[in-house]
């Protein structure tokens, strides 16, 4: 179990990195102004996307292992989806004044990339097949590290629309993968009670997933609120720590769900053993996190970020907790209690306005950090009280960790 992990973790590190040359590439190539439009309307085409997943993944992958009836519904759900995120979507282009006929058309190809990603992902941690879950964002994290020296180097002169259409249209790259293994071939399309049904069942998630996707872009609306531009990128910088925690999350919760769906099914008791553990291994990661950033602000950012050293150290914690919450809501989805997920993140998203509200005014950006801690320290209560609730001693009579 922790050979995958470590696996599927390795490689959503690669793949970020990958992504993270392209955007300086496209930071360094483009003015000012044309990189905020490019910031923004990737912004918004990766919430959009999200939202054709909108908990289904989750909701299928659990459920379909327990009850294989649901996977008739699973792609058909998809379509009303997919359906009101365009609609939402190309409606927020009009509000940001992004509406040209060339990036609406690149929204929706982007947008129907990630629909279909995401369809393949879950069947993917369905069948427990971590190489394709891995591939399906390494392939296009490929196409955005080679399109970005030709960018950097003045080979090809960057635009709005050719920088975002790589980034969107290069999640097709994922599909290359139904050449090998095609999940998709003789599927029911058509909508019926078992479709809606399913949507009902993960709607619960699907508000939660969402309310993790805008945290970080409200929390830099905030620290711009609070004081400029100018420490924007400050508050920024150290809160770009806490994806690496929700990539090391994403990857926990990608083995664990199938697993524990599997054990349910053969009817075992969850194995709250190996969470424990992983949750210490990401606590531990957070003090070494503390201990390594400032050789990290110092030697790789320069001295006008040194002041995003005191946040890092609160917000590395937050992350680290935000994690162990994050993955232990595969729990909630093998016991089908997904509306325990949205009271979870509910319960965060208003400790986290009550506590802006609070430390904002007298401690600026460091209340904001620590608005994020407390937050995060809630859901992770939060969720240990679900649990308890239901198991009175979950660390009794446990299986042994499989390696």
């Amino acid at each position: 179990m922790l050979k995958k992990i470590s696996f599927v973790a390795v490689g959503n590190m690669f793949n970020a990195l990958l992504g993270f040359i392209y955007l300086w590439a496209v930071a360094n190539s483009l003015p000012v102004e044309d990189f905020g439009k490019y910031s923004l309307f990737i912004s918004l085409t990766v919430v959009i996307g999200r939202l054709t997943d909108f908990g289904t993944n989750s909701t299928f992958v659990a459920g379909s292992i327990l009850n294989p009836s649901k996977k008739k519904a699973f792609v058909p759900a998809k379509i009303p989806l997919f359906i009101g995120a365009i609609i939402l979507g190309v409606t927020a282009l009009h509000v940001l004044e992004l509406a040209t006929m060339a990036l609406i058309l690149i929204f929706l190809g982007s947008v129907l990339a990630y629909a279909l990603n995401y369809t393949l992902y879950a069947f993917y941690q369905k069948e427990e097949k971590y190489t394709y879950l891995v591939l399906l964002y390494t392939l296009p994290a490929l196409i955005k590290a080679l399109a970005a020296p030709l960018f950097y180097f003045g080979i090809v002169n960057p635009t709005v629309p050719l920088t975002t259409a790589i980034f969107g249209l290069s999640i097709f790259g994922g599909a290359l993968l139904v050449l090998k293994d095609n999940p998709l071939k003789k599927l029911n399309l058509k909508i019926d009670k078992s479709t809606w049904k399913l949507l009902l069942e993960a709607w619960p998630a699907g508000v939660s997933q969402t309310i993790t996707e805008i945290w970080s872009p409200l929390s830099n609306a905030i620290a711009k609120i609070i004081q400029g531009f100018s420490d924007v990128g400050v508050f920024a910088l150290a809160n770009k720590v806490s994806v690496v925690f929700a990539l090391l999350s994403l990857s926990i919760f990608s083995v664990l769900l199938p697993k524990n769906a599997k054990r349910k099914k053969q009817e075992l008791k969850y194995s709250f053993d190996e969470a424990a553990l992983l949750a210490m291994l990401l606590l531990v990661m957070g003090v070494l996190g503390v201990i390594g950033s400032k050789f990290v602000i110092a030697n790789f950012f320069g001295p006008q970020f040194e002041a995003s050293l005191d946040l890092l150290n609160i917000l590395v914690f937050a992350g680290a907790l935000a994690a162990v919450a994050s993955f232990m809501e595969n729990y909630f989805f093998i016991e089908e209690s997904t509306g325990k997920i949205l009271a979870i993140n509910g319960l965060k998203l208003g400790t986290f306005i009550l506590s802006v509200l609070l430390l904002v005014p007298g401690m600026q950006l460091r209340g904001l950090a620590l608005a994020q801690l407390l937050a995060s320290i809630v859901a992770v209560l939060g969720t240990a009280v679900f649990i308890f609730a239901k198991n009175e001693s979950p660390l009794k009579t446990l299986p042994k960790i499989q390696g």
